[in-house]
């Protein structure tokens, strides 16, 4: 089993129930992404892959290592966006500088 972010008494003490089963049921897609990875190194490794193949999986690689999630910056949160994601939204009224009561 894997422990994401804490120790494995926190997280079998204190992580959700949810969590916990949504890790394990992710478990095989993640066993198998690094099994592919796996051969795909050892494929570069020794030298068995096309001239074509190869320069595409190591670019397909830089591109995953790089800093930058997104070329474009992230959209401005819009209650349309946010309702969209099932995120609720209080609006308040606001409140005057220097003062205890809302405008």
């Amino acid at each position: 089993m894997r422990f994401y972010g804490q120790s494995w008494r926190e997280w079998m003490t204190e992580t959700p129930l949810v969590a916990i089963r949504a890790c394990v049921a992710m478990l095989p897609r993640l066993e198998a992404t690094e099994a592919l990875r796996g051969a795909e190194v050892a494929a570069i490794g020794g030298g068995t892959l096309a001239a074509d193949v190869r320069t595409k999986t190591l670019n397909r690689w830089a591109r995953e290592a790089s800093t930058s999630t997104s070329s474009r910056p992230a959209p401005r949160p819009t209650v349309g966006r946010l309702a969209h994601l099932g995120i609720g939204m209080v609006t308040r009224p606001r409140r005057r500088p220097g003062s205890d009561h809302a405008e």
